[in-house]
């Protein structure tokens, strides 16, 4: 479902356009999921400014929130796991989710996910894909 778009502005970028796009919204109480590209503070700060949630996608354009998101102690967190049947495959998702408000040093941050996606169709089950992502919103509240 497509909730709304805008055109990029010339000689611009995806960033300032996200915020541009959630003008439209009334963002109290809602969540708001956006891709490495929104992974800004400024797009976090903007969102919680409206009293809205994010979960933001953590990857290498963000060196160093992508650095402590993976410092995190994964290993000595549970995790939660279930089967996958879609897009023609048959998978395992598996994920963490760590407190980490301080150590994140981002927009009102106050969790820090890790999410695996297995084959299980292969022999031996090698990892699909891996991402992180951070949210201002507790494991609790998902």
């Amino acid at each position: 479902m497509v909730l709304g778009q805008v055109q990029v502005a010339a000689k611009s970028n995806e960033i300032p356009a996200l915020r541009t796009l959630l003008e439209v919204f009334d963002l109290v109480g809602a969540v708001v999921t956006a891709d490495a590209t929104g992974t800004q503070t400024t797009t976090a700060a903007y969102i919680t400014g409206r009293r809205g949630h994010y979960v933001l996608t953590v990857k290498g354009n963000q060196r160093g929130l992508f650095r402590r998101c993976k410092a995190l102690p994964w290993a000595k967190l549970r995790a939660t796991s279930a089967p996958d049947l879609g897009h023609g495959r048959r998978v395992r998702r598996t994920i963490k989710v760590a407190a980490a408000p301080a150590l994140l040093d981002f927009a009102a941050v106050t969790t820090s996910s890790t999410a695996k996606l297995w084959w299980l169709t292969r022999s031996p089950q090698l990892p699909l894909e891996r991402s992180h992502s951070s949210s201002d919103r507790t494991g609790y509240q998902g």
